[in-house]
């Protein structure tokens, strides 16, 4: 069992959280495993848990869905739900699992929240019973109880109303930890992925920049809409002193840009900067495989779907590498295939140098003959002078004559 967290981290100390955003069929053990190669800093999220299913579900049954290694650390657990003992019957199991940190959800806007009322549906008014909910979270638990919030909710979208549900889960439910989705959410007949669309859900980042510098004490993490390591800086160097960052698209559309956060953000020795692009996703796959081959040796449930899902997109931003790299993971037949997932990806690292190379000469072969890409000689005056002799009519029968 992992090591117990302590209570709390002062609000005022700037050292900053950047997180990366629970999220459904993403965040799974493989996923974080993969992405804690990368960056030993980053706070990992769990997706989001049912609290009635965590807490009524049988001992075993509840270990396997909370199964993370101590490596994976520091982690958050986030739970939806809105009756109270499902949540502390869910967080207590939670706690004694080892996280770092206990999340609650009060943001999503999935239709599965709104028919269970749960996730952004409990920002509506009144709000007796979530500042109940929080309040007996942060009052019973040890382990530290952050809130996910939107800024709205609905017509419920004024910074006021922003202002104050966060100023009422603080002073009355205990809460001292945020992390604020820059948009409201639309609840009515709009989808999770239209939730995201700044045509429909503008961001409005300086609602949660102008919340810091209203409330200072409060930590306050920004999420939404941040697509580079760049926008994570631009926002941990607002002057109103934010707290963290969260990302969620990018770690799961471009996971290798995690490897410059240690580094960039913490001042840790960049690892990762003297390898070539290639040699750099080679590396961390290698020490993924290590992992997959320890996940199998332990008898853990680990399908080769599974595993492979979190590679999917490690080649971002090389398309050769990436064509070449699933290219070789769909060659051999199942029936070829070793019997460790962890065996066949060492194997494709040990054939993808050469398959790259091998796989940009042909292309360098078919851009040379292709009519398309071969470079025309330059226009001469006699090239000129022969395509006129060459023609069928004389140049001055092509001009339209003058009408009298």
């Amino acid at each position: 069992m992992a090591r117990k967290p302590a209570k709390s981290s002062s609000p005022s100390s700037r050292v900053p959280i950047v997180s990366v955003a629970p999220m459904v069929d993403v965040t799974d053990r493989h996923f974080r495993s993969l992405i804690r190669i990368m960056t030993k800093r980053t706070l990992l999220y769990t997706p989001m848990f049912l609290a009635r299913r965590v807490a009524q579900r049988k001992r075993h049954e509840v270990a396997q869905m909370l199964l993370f290694r101590p490596e994976e650390l520091p982690l958050a657990v986030q739970l939806g739900g809105n009756d109270v003992r499902h949540i502390m019957g869910a967080a207590r199991k939670c706690q004694d699992a080892g996280f770092s940190e206990i999340n609650l959800n009060l943001g999503c806007p999935a239709g599965t929240a709104q028919e269970r009322n749960f996730g952004a549906t409990l920002m509506k008014p009144p709000h007796d019973k979530i500042t109940h909910l929080v309040r007996t979270m942060t009052s019973q638990l040890d382990t530290p109880v952050s809130v996910k919030v939107r800024i709205g909710v609905d017509s419920h979208d004024d910074y006021p109303f922003f202002r104050d549900f966060i100023g009422r889960l603080h002073a009355q439910g205990g809460c001292n930890r945020f992390v604020v989705h820059a948009r409201k959410a639309l609840l009515d007949g709009i989808s999770t992925r239209q939730n995201r669309l700044d045509e429909l859900v503008p961001l409005r980042h300086e609602w949660v920049y102008r919340l810091k510098q209203e409330m200072p004490h409060v930590h306050i993490e920004i999420n939404g809409g941040i697509k580079s390591i760049d926008d994570m800086q631009t926002h941990l160097a607002h002057p109103c002193g934010l707290d963290g960052v969260m990302m969620g698209r990018l770690a799961r559309d471009d996971p290798f840009a995690f490897t410059n956060i240690d580094a960039s953000l913490f001042g840790d020795a960049h690892i990762w900067k003297h390898l070539s692009p290639l040699e750099g996703r080679m590396e961390v796959l290698r020490q993924y495989a290590e992992y997959a081959l320890a996940e199998q040796d332990q008898g853990v449930e680990s399908r080769r779907e599974m595993l492979l899902r979190p590679t999917n997109q490690l080649f971002q931003g090389l398309p050769v590498e990436k064509r070449v790299f699933a290219s070789l993971l769909r060659s051999p037949s199942a029936a070829d295939r070793p019997q460790m997932f962890g065996q066949e990806l060492l194997q494709v690292l040990q054939q993808l140098p050469a398959a790259v190379d091998s796989e940009r000469k042909h292309m360098a072969t078919q851009k040379r003959w292709s009519p398309r890409y071969q470079q025309q000689p330059p226009d001469t005056p006699q090239k000129r002078a022969i395509k006129a002799i060459q023609s069928p009519f004389p140049a001055w029968a092509k001009k339209k004559k003058p009408n009298k």
